[in-house]
């Protein structure tokens, strides 16, 4: 029930009025600024700094384990850096996709629901030109990928899951990525609404001279359980203590099979100006070296890499030509080379 006022109080509130001795309330002033901050419910800011930093540090560690691995598979050097983590939803993603694109679905047990990968049309065709033997400078017009691409391409895809499988045990011991399969129309990649909100990964692709992008696309309620139970602090932990020496023998085993241009020198001959002029095919030139028997006496410097690393005998395995290391090259032993056109034998320390 309302409470009504006592006469008095109505004739105390009536003189109060009639002297002026009620103050009125504060106007707000018309020159400060209101702070109004725009909220789309579409994108709920559902993820925090700390995970999304942390996001960023796993996945940094996986282009390193990546690039390792795909420069093995595509023999020469690849560059991988992560550029971007952002918050968007399904939609945006979608809509930011080429139809050339190479889309990998993959699942992460136990976490539900599945993850997509995407691999630029830049970067598909010269790496199915690497894996192919060829040097990745392709002419091919970006096209949707044919079923021998998928193919030949699938040996990358594995191996980005294993790297990524192997970060993600830093959160949870339990996730394994597995490949679903691979899509190149992404109409057929409707793996959630596109109202969901994902967690973006983006990656800049170096090699030779190819530069594209690939990206991971996270539904956040798949990975939020496994970002609940982990701290971001102990993954920093992880990444900084342990994460180098665990792979440095994988790195090395992959290392180990490149490949590397080995050259043996012999030592410079010295020739007259005009007979270089009238040289012609088929013109024999001496060289300044010792020969007893048929075989070569003086040493070779041998460049591993483009870089002279040893001194060497030559010699043949069988029908083959061959070099022998006797030593390291030392310093002295070049201006020997280089000065009196040979090194003697048995002076390089090993």
């Amino acid at each position: 029930m309302e409470k009504l006022l006592s006469q008095e109080e109505i004739d105390a509130l009536l003189d109060a009025i009639s002297n002026k001795r009620i103050d009125e309330a504060p106007q707000p002033s018309q020159d400060e600024p209101k702070s109004v901050r725009l909220y789309d419910f579409s994108r709920p800011g559902r993820v925090s700094k700390d995970y999304t930093r942390s996001l960023h540090i796993l996945h940094r560690h996986f282009a390193r384990i990546y690039s390792s691995s795909l420069s093995s598979l595509l023999r020469t050097l690849v560059e991988i850096e992560c550029t971007q983590v952002e918050q968007l939803t399904y939609g945006d993603f979608l809509m930011s996709l080429s139809e050339m694109s190479c889309l990998v679905i993959f699942s992460m047990e136990p976490l539900k629901g599945v993850a997509v990968m995407e691999i630029g049309p830049q970067l598909i065709f010269p790496m199915v030109d690497r894996l192919l033997g060829g040097s990745g400078m392709t002419s091919v017009e970006p096209h949707r990928m044919t079923e021998i691409e998928k193919s030949i391409i699938e040996r990358a895809i594995k191996a980005s899951l294993e790297a990524l499988g192997e970060i993600w045990k830093f959160v949870s011991k339990d996730i394994n990525v597995e490949l679903q399969r691979i899509e190149t129309d992404p109409q057929y990649v409707q793996v959630m609404a596109s109202s969901d909100t994902v967690m973006l990964i983006v990656f800049d692709v170096k090699f030779g001279q190819t530069i594209g992008m690939m990206s991971i696309c996270y539904p956040f309620s798949m990975i939020e359980p496994a970002l609940i139970n982990a701290r971001p602090e102990q993954w920093l932990f992880n990444y900084h203590s342990g994460g180098d020496e665990k792979y440095t023998p994988e790195i090395r085993r992959r290392v180990e099979k490149a490949d590397i241009v080995v050259r043996a020198h012999f030592p410079p001959s010295r020739i007259k100006l005009g007979d270089l002029l009238r040289l012609k095919v088929g013109d024999i030139i001496k060289l300044d070296v010792r020969i007893k028997n048929g075989k070569l006496l003086d040493p070779v410097i041998l460049d591993v890499g483009g870089q002279k690393r040893f001194v060497a005998k030559p010699g043949r395995v069988g029908k083959k030509k061959a070099v022998k290391i006797i030593g390291i090259l030392t310093d002295e032993d070049e201006i020997n080379f280089h000065g009196t056109g040979s090194v003697k034998d048995g002076e390089s320390k090993a």
